[in-house]
């Protein structure tokens, strides 16, 4: 009897924990579909207040938005998650067609998201800490209700169920937990000039830096302020 009352309150196995109520999960959805709503809405209202700016050739060369879809599988082959508001600005515009004269900010043309290229920068961590000392940190991102969260990242996630361009269903495994995951110590070029010396990069946490030859200085701290900065 004293064996069954110790093995009775033995502590559960953290797989077996209940998850969270259904109240619980409506308010975490609506507060990170509120988040990406208001990320958008700042995305695309100022891309629109800025696109006029632009020469006729350079605002003419910018493309269609891409797909959930063409995104989704840019993501897979990048091996990380673009921050909500970088995915937000490729849903509205795909980067600008290459060709002369064709700039977003000074000499750097818009980078389609096929271009996209991840680049390695070993001091982009600690001038990322200076950063933080400095007060400027990076705009919150919430992360997906459903994903594992700090001490809840080491349980077993169930694979995710997504539609293909067909419409048929597929399970896949389920990406990292936080927004951009994947990405540390790592920076996407999303504008450059043609020589390459000169380029917009967006860091996993959304962070946008300007890069120069090997010099890297902070821009803004989100894309869509970063645009809004271009405006000023």
């Amino acid at each position: 009897r004293a064996a069954r009352r110790l093995e009775g309150s033995a502590p559960r196995d953290a797989a077996a924990a209940p998850g969270p109520s259904p109240l619980e999960l409506d308010r975490r959805w609506f507060a990170y579909y509120s988040a990406r709503m208001l990320g958008r809405r700042n995305v695309r209202r100022y891309l629109k207040l800025y696109i006029p700016f632009l020469s006729r050739p350079s605002s003419m060369a910018l493309m269609p938005g891409a797909s959930a879809q063409e995104i989704a599988a840019r993501e897979r082959q990048l091996g990380i998650d673009l921050p909500s508001e970088l995915w937000e600005l490729y849903r509205f515009r795909n980067g600008q067609a290459p060709g002369p004269f064709i700039t977003f900010a000074d000499d750097m043309r818009l980078l389609g998201l096929g271009e996209l290229a991840l680049e390695q920068l070993p001091w982009l961590l600690e001038l990322q800490q200076q950063l933080d000392r400095m007060g400027v940190h990076a705009r919150e991102e919430l992360p997906r209700p459903g994903q594992s969260v700090g001490a809840e990242a080491g349980a077993a996630a169930a694979p995710v169920m997504r539609l293909d361009a067909a419409g048929a269903a597929s399970s896949e495994a389920p990406k990292p937990s936080s927004p951009g995951a994947g990405g540390e110590g790592r920076l996407l070029a999303i504008a450059s000039n043609p020589s390459c010396s000169r380029r917009f990069m967006v860091a996993h946490n959304g962070q946008v830096f300007l890069a120069r030859g090997m010099s890297l200085a902070f821009f803004a701290p989100s894309v869509s302020a970063m645009v809004q900065k271009l405006l000023r």
